[in-house]
């Protein structure tokens, strides 16, 4: 990821979300990913998927459950919802206002559960 990406997800996020906080920075460790932050505060890891013709970033963003709240005040807006998934009951849908915007998955391993918010940004969304 070089460092025009991570300036064209950015100004896709923060326009999202009218929150001019947001920062994405590339991940030093690893140059093919990069932060999400709200300030100084990481929130999750931004990653490049170009493996076919498309390209897409893939956000992944842990959260403390299927509970909207916890991204309502991270991203400062109260029109985040969510909506169970036919079928699923390890997963539910993300959406803004009435934007479908990314999936909470609920995880078990070894006793622990932890969930993660996933929202894929394809690269013909984000400003040129």
């Amino acid at each position: 990821m070089n460092n025009s990406e991570t300036i064209r997800i950015e100004d896709y996020l923060r326009g999202m979300f009218q929150l001019e906080s947001i920062r994405v920075k590339i991940d030093e460790a690893f140059g093919d990913s990069a932060q999400l932050l709200i300030g100084d505060t990481l929130l999750g890891v931004i990653t490049k998927d170009d493996e076919d013709e498309d390209v897409s970033y893939d956000l992944s963003m842990p959260v403390p459950s299927f509970d909207k709240q916890h991204l309502r005040t991270t991203f400062r807006v109260d029109t985040i919802e969510t909506r169970g998934r036919p079928n699923k009951d390890d997963s539910v849908e993300v959406y803004l206002g009435d934007e479908f915007i990314g999936v909470i998955f609920k995880d078990e391993v070894d006793g622990r559960t932890t969930f993660m918010f996933n929202m894929a940004i394809l690269d013909f969304d984000l400003p040129a």
